[in-house]
């Protein structure tokens, strides 16, 4: 692929949307692993022996939490078909035997019912997206087994940046800002 923005728009153009979403975010985790790993690591992932991946998406980010916690069962959760069936397939090239893949909604009732006790739920750049994030929150709360943990990993301030510099995005960032210093970053 050449540097130049012209040939990489005239692929871009080319791509299919799945295949720019799986791009984007198999970047986002080769760029924010070590950094999310770590925050993990920090708070009590080692005491874990299974995990919820709320929002999972393609399972990249799972799937690497795996390889490196073989003694944890992982448990990705997306609503989105098209990204569980990317998930299994890359778990099973991989072959990656301690993840499992399910398709639903934790903000549904009856779905997360279904769903057995975990010792940490993840919800990794997934939270943003959720209305009555709060609820949602109270209810995978439910699902924790004694001692567990709910990690929230969202945005990430001090990568935001805007080239050129913009007013509208300097505005957006001091609103993060002020909302992550009130009720907090982790």
């Amino acid at each position: 692929m050449q540097n130049n923005p012209t040939s990489l728009y005239s692929q871009t153009v080319n791509m299919q949307l799945q295949e720019l979403m799986d791009l984007q975010l198999r970047l986002q985790v080769d760029v924010s692993y070590v950094s999310h790993h770590g925050f993990l690591v920090r708070n009590g992932i080692g005491t874990c022996k299974s995990v919820l991946d709320v929002g999972t998406g393609n399972g990249d980010f799972c799937l690497r939490l795996a390889r490196d916690h073989v003694d944890v069962k992982f448990t990705g959760i997306d609503f989105k078909k098209e990204m569980v069936e990317t998930a299994q397939g890359l778990s099973q090239e991989q072959k990656i035997p301690n993840v499992t893949w399910l398709q639903g909604d934790v903000s549904n009732a009856a779905f997360l019912e279904g769903l057995g006790k975990f010792d940490g739920i993840l919800l990794r750049y997934s939270a943003i997206h959720m209305q009555a994030l709060g609820e949602v929150i109270k209810s995978l709360a439910m699902k924790l087994n004694a001692g567990g943990h709910i990690w929230v990993v969202d945005v990430e301030l001090d990568e935001m940046i805007s080239q050129p510099a913009h007013s509208a995005f300097d505005l957006y960032k001091t609103v993060t800002e002020r909302f992550y210093n009130k009720y907090g970053l982790d």
